[in-house]
Order: structure tokens, then C-alpha cells, then sequence
């Protein structure tokens, strides 16, 4: 289910372009879809959800915006309910709120959003303005704040509740194996740490890479009783 190295070095390419913030949504779309096939959707969007998590790996709003975007763009074609990643899309604009000035328990995992990113995936999630994909990254973050409108997704917040109620506890219990240190100004023990791209090769790429991983309640089924 991982991306090889060759993939992985290909999705870098398009976020790390530097011409990355002056090319039209619609252009990068098509850039995306013309380098993975169908096939290569969820390992490609299983990369970019770690990637949009981890705020030291992509550098810069626009890298963020256009990974969002290439999140959609997979699942562009079906039902915005249908989407596989619709609980990132949902957790990234309802943030954990603090209580009695204390930090939710890993909220450092879920990455806060500036207004523009906000504005821009409300509109993905919803319906998208006619010309919002004939605009550039650089553009969108550079809208007037006072007239950006949130698109209403009280309906997908409910659709999304609703099927995770229906979850096992167990599935709703887990956390990913890896989360963003929220002080990186603390010390690396053991050595240097690995450059940017040196951690996203080990994240994402290999047998059982930890991307893939979680960490959950195990279920075990009780030993029945023995008659004698």
C-alpha cells in the first residue's frame, strides 16, 4: 500500500515546484491525475494527509493549500460524502477548542488553519465557485479577507457523525503512529535529525512504513468456558 520511492519523489516534485504557486488549480489537477492512475489514489492521498499533519514537512501556505486541494482532486468525480479522507477535511475545520486555557490532548496533530485555507476548503466541500480552479494558490492566499464567505457544511458534519457513530469504539479509539513534536525546540536525542525529504522517505515509502500504522485498542475475544 505504500508509494515506492519513485512515487513518492514524483508528488514531492509537484508540492515543491517552484513555480508551484503561480500555476492554475485546474492546471495542477490535471498535472496530478496525468502522473497517478486511479489505482494509485489512496496510497498517493494516505501520503498527503500524513504530509498536511506534519507542519515541518511542507513549508509554506501555498505547499498546504495545493496538498488540500490534490486531497480533493482524487475524489473529485464522487459524492464529496464518499471521499475516504472526509473526516481529515472535517477535524482541520473543527479544530479541538481549549478549555480553562489547557490544550486538548493531541491537538498538535491536527494543523491550524489560516483563514484563506479555511475559505478554500469550504468551497471544495461544497460548491466551488466557477472560476475558483482558474485561480492560482498565490491568488486564493491573497484573497481580501472581508469578502471570503465559509461554505456551509453543517451537512457533511452531520453525514460524517452519523457514520462514525455507526464505528466500532475500538476504530474510533486509535491515533497515528506518528505525530508532530509540538516543541521543536527541544534537543534531538541520538544525533542529527533527518533532513525533510530523508523523513518523508522513511514515512511513507517501504515494506509497512509507518504512515500506514496506528495505534488502537486491540479487540481480543474472551476464552470461552471450559465444561467438565
Amino acid at each position: 500500500m505504500a508509494l515506492t520511492e519513485k512515487e513518492l519523489g514524483l508528488l514531492l516534485s509537484l508540492l515543491q515546484d517552484d513555480q508551484l504557486e503561480k500555476q492554475t488549480f485546474e492546471s495542477l489537477g490535471q498535472t496530478l491525475q496525468h502522473n497517478f492512475a486511479k489505482q494509485d489514489h489512496f496510497r498517493v492521498s494516505c501520503a498527503l494527509a500524513l504530509l498536511i499533519q506534519q507542519s515541518d514537512l511542507i513549508s509554506g501556505p501555498c505547499q498546504r493549500i495545493v496538498a488540500l486541494y490534490f486531497l480533493y482532486e482524487m475524489y473529485r468525480t464522487e459524492s464529496i460524502h464518499m471521499n475516504p479522507f472526509i473526516s481529515i477535511f472535517v477535524h482541520l475545520l473543527n479544530p479541538a477548542e481549549e478549555t480553562g486555557g489547557k490544550k486538548p490532548e493531541f491537538a498538535h496533530v491536527i494543523p491550524k488553519l489560516t483563514v484563506h485555507e479555511k475559505y478554500f476548503l469550504t468551497q471544495l466541500l461544497t460548491v466551488p465557485a466557477k472560476d475558483l480552479f482558474k485561480k492560482t494558490p498565490w491568488q486564493v492566499m491573497n484573497l481580501d479577507e472581508s469578502c471570503l464567505q465559509m461554505g456551509d457544511i453543517g451537512g457533511i458534519q452531520v453525514s460524517f457523525a452519523e457514520h462514525q457513530s455507526e464505528m466500532p469504539q475500538s476504530s474510533r479509539s486509535g491515533i497515528p503512529l506518528v505525530i508532530d513534536d509540538p516543541d521543536l525546540r527541544r534537543p534531538i536525542i541520538g544525533g542529527d535529525a533527518p533532513s525533510p525529504a530523508k523523513a518523508m522517505q522513511q514515512l511513507l515509502t517501504g515494506e509497512n512504513p509507518p504512515v500506514e500504522g496506528v495505534f488502537q485498542p486491540e479487540f481480543l475475544r474472551l476464552v470461552p468456558p471450559l465444561h467438565t
